[in-house]
Order: structure tokens, then C-alpha cells, then sequence
């Protein structure tokens, strides 16, 4: 099941309305990322640390819209994938 708006947003420590149509694009696009990597987005009841990876990439876009620095995509990506890694689906 999806997060919330509002449970994102508290998350990210947004309380105005202004940016919710690009935080929801957010959330769906860390949904659509995760699931793309092979991680079950339909499991229910979904995996915490599932959800604790879709706030923190939602986190990481709202936070770096306006520019990109490798160093800390890098570190990002690695923090995801250690969250996922138990829950993807392997195809062989």
C-alpha cells in the first residue's frame, strides 16, 4: 500500500500545500524505482524498511530538485539498496 501524503510530508518536514502535487510525483517515481529494482511494492502488509526507502528517496528528491552531486547519490544508493536488498525479487 502507498504512503500517505501526509505521512510523507511530516516526514520531510513539509506543512504547506504548495509542493504536494510534486511530492506525490515523488512517491511515485520511489515506488516505480523500487519496483523497477525488483522489490514487491504490492506485499501486504509491506516490509518497514520498504516504506523507510520510499521516504527516503522522496526525501532525497524533494531536498536535491534544484541540483544533483555524485557523492551523495552515491551514498544514497547504497543506503537504499542495503534497505531493499531482503526484499527483492531474484530472476534467474
Amino acid at each position: 500500500m502507498a504512503l500517505a501524503l501526509a505521512q510523507v510530508k511530516a516526514h520531510i518536514r513539509v506543512d504547506h500545500d504548495h509542493d504536494d502535487e510534486s511530492i506525490e510525483g515523488y512517491i511515485a517515481a520511489a515506488e516505480g524505482y523500487l519496483d523497477g529494482i525488483g522489490v514487491d511494492m504490492a506485499a501486504d502488509p509491506r516490509p518497514a524498511a520498504i516504506d523507510h526507502a520510499v521516504l527516503l528517496i522522496v526525501c532525497h528528491f524533494y531536498d536535491h530538485r534544484d541540483a544533483s552531486m555524485e557523492k551523495v547519490a552515491r551514498a544514497f544508493g547504497l543506503a537504499i539498496d542495503r534497505l531493499v536488498a531482503p526484499y527483492r525479487e531474484v530472476t534467474v
